[in-house]
């Protein structure tokens, strides 16, 4: 799952694409979570976050957060403050 996640992620921004990139980070995410490759994990939970934000669809927002807390139990918003300033 995670190299699929990973090219679509390539594919959507070579088009300079946002359509579903949200997802395909959360895919990539959830992948790497399973691999406990946990850098990685936060690295594309932070990207997802960031293209909801972008997106700025609320309903799209609240449900990708509660999928955060029930699947992984993890603060979406703390995990993308945590890897702003890591740089």
């Amino acid at each position: 799952m995670l190299y699929y996640a990973t090219e679509g992620i390539r594919y959507s921004q070579s088009l300079r694409s946002l359509y579903l990139l949200d997802n395909l980070y959360f895919f990539a995410g959830a992948a790497s979570h399973e691999l406990n490759l946990l850098e990685k994990r936060d690295s594309y939970f932070a990207s997802c976050w960031f293209a909801l934000k972008v997106e700025g669809n609320p309903v799209k927002i609240a449900r990708f957060r509660a999928n955060f807390d029930r699947l992984f139990d993890l603060d979406i918003e703390e995990i993308a403050c945590e890897y702003v300033k890591r740089g």
